[in-house]
Order: C-alpha cells, then sequence, then structure tokens
C-alpha cells in the first residue's frame, strides 16, 4: 500500500511538472506565459533587424539586441530593410514594460507599445538565440508566442559604492547585465560614514576631503588613503548608458545619518560635536548626528 502511494504521488507530480517543463524556454526570468507552435526558424551571421522608420525606441532596442548577441553568441545581426527580425508598435500590448515576442518558420516579431516593452522584447530573443555554447554558429529558434509583462514594478540591485568604491568603468558592466536580466533600477549608493562619492561643486571638500580614508588596521601602521569618487559628467552619463537600456538609477545620499564624512569635509555647517573626525574607516558609527550628552 504504501509503495502504490508512493508512485500515485510521483505520478501526479511528473503529471504537473512536465507539462510547464515543455512550455518553457531556458530563458531568466521566466515570461508570464508561452504558447508553443510548430516548426522553427534559424538565425545566423547577417540575419537582418526591421524596425519602423524614425522610431528610435525601436532603434535602440534593436542596436542593444545586436550587441547582446554578438557578445552572448557571436553572431552578426545588421539593420536592414528587410529581414527575419523585427520590431513594432502595438498600442493594444498594455504597459510600458510589457511586451509579445512571436516567432513562426519564416520571422521573430517583437511587438510592445512602449520603450521597455521593446528592449525587454530584444533581451527575450537575446536568450533565445544564446542557448548553448556553439559561439558564431547559427541558432534555431523553436516557433512560440511569448505574451511577458514584469510582475514587479521595482527590480533592483544595489551597488554600494561607498564602503567599496569602485571606478565609474566598472559600473557599465553591471547595468548591462541587469537590462539582460530585465532589472530596471540600479540603487547607488553613494555616501555614508566611509565616504562620499559624488562631486558637488559648491562643496568640493565633500570629495577632496570626504572621499578618501585610510583602511583599517587591526595594530601596525595605517596604509594609504583609499577611496575616490564620481565627477557630474560621469554620473550623467552613467545615468544616459542605463536609460537607453530601461534602467533608472537612484541615488542614495544618507543624510543627517551616517554623515561621518560628510562631518569631516564640513564640521563647521554639518557637525555638532565641534571638532573633525577622521572619514570613517569602521562600520556602524553615526558620528556627529546627536547632541553631546547632558553634564550629569
Amino acid at each position: 500500500m504504501k509503495h502504490r502511494l508512493t508512485w500515485a504521488a510521483l505520478a501526479v507530480t511528473a503529471a504537473t511538472v512536465m507539462p510547464v517543463r515543455a512550455q518553457t524556454a531556458p530563458l531568466l526570468p521566466l515570461p508570464a506565459r508561452m504558447t508553443p507552435a510548430s516548426g522553427s526558424i534559424t538565425i545566423g551571421n547577417g540575419a537582418g533587424i526591421v524596425v519602423p522608420a524614425g522610431d528610435t525606441g525601436a532603434e535602440n532596442a534593436a542596436r542593444l539586441l545586436t550587441e547582446r548577441v554578438k557578445t552572448d553568441r557571436g553572431l552578426m545581426l545588421a539593420a536592414t530593410a528587410q529581414g527575419p527580425i523585427r520590431f513594432v508598435r502595438d498600442a493594444a500590448i498594455a504597459g510600458d514594460e510589457a511586451y509579445r515576442l512571436t516567432v513562426t518558420a519564416k520571422a521573430i516579431t517583437i511587438a510592445a507599445s512602449g520603450d521597455r516593452g521593446l528592449i525587454w522584447g530584444a533581451m527575450t530573443l537575446a536568450q533565445l538565440l544564446s542557448p548553448d555554447a556553439r559561439f558564431g554558429r547559427p541558432v534555431r529558434v523553436a516557433a512560440t508566442v511569448i505574451d511577458d509583462a514584469p510582475r514587479f514594478r521595482w527590480r533592483g540591485l544595489m551597488v554600494d559604492v561607498t564602503r567599496s568604491f569602485q571606478p565609474i568603468d566598472t559600473l557599465y558592466p553591471v547595468i548591462d547585465t541587469m537590462a539582460a536580466q530585465k532589472l530596471n533600477t540600479l540603487h547607488l549608493h553613494l555616501t555614508d560614514d566611509q565616504g562620499w562619492r559624488v562631486e558637488i561643486k559648491r562643496y568640493p571638500r565633500l570629495t577632496r576631503i570626504g572621499g578618501f580614508r585610510v583602511p583599517p588596521v587591526a595594530g601596525g601602521t595605517p596604509g594609504p588613503q583609499v577611496g575616490g569618487f564620481y565627477t557630474q559628467d560621469e554620473l550623467r552619463k552613467l545615468v544616459g548608458y542605463a536609460a537607453e537600456r530601461g534602467i533608472t538609477i537612484v541615488p542614495e545620499i544618507d543624510m543627517p545619518g551616517h554623515a561621518q564624512a560628510a562631518v569631516a569635509a564640513y564640521p563647521e555647517e554639518v557637525g555638532v560635536l565641534g571638532d573633525r573626525p577622521p572619514v570613517g574607516h569602521d562600520w556602524g558609527s553615526i558620528r556627529g548626528c546627536s547632541p553631546p550628552p547632558r553634564a550629569a
């Protein structure tokens, strides 16, 4: 009896799991709905991408698709007047981030009403075109219809460049990877006790002093200062680069708490204890944010 119940449970599990697997592809994140169809299409080097004339959003999505497929698959796609891959606008697809990707034996169509929808459709197609390690070789895509829209409006990644400063160039690949996974918000932690990373031209000491600290030591002589900051121009370029990929950058400026770097730069204006502390190199300090204790 026990064995019969076990096999029955396994049979029920297989019956529920196998159809789901059959309707999915190696995509991350999984789309909201996939409807397999019959047939397939093969995409190889030189396959053309067609976009509506004058549609800058579609042109941007096509460019991102070309870059991603070149990186992941080694295939060279090209914008042409005719080709098997098409971007179209469809006002019936509700929501800026929703899209429909249709694969038939003759064409692949990405349809959306909003710019972000076209980008996310392009990223899904890039994954379908890179299912294995056969770099540079044509790929066959099974016919299917994918209707997709994000479940969550905020799909974010937080990068703490305050405690561990990262050169600006290292953030661009992070944004590329976020777009490939359809994350839409980069939370950039720019200030804390351990550093001030954003240029404020009216207050230059915030970065000249607050942008650098000595590393923590466990005895011995402290090492040389470490740190850095981003200029306004660098951040503008990063914001624009992210926006082209459907990503919003949300800056975090910690005030009045976690402000030791700011107090170190401007003790008279920001501090309340009357001294100039060093830029923090320990975690958890909130100096200069509370009045001094009362005398007994």
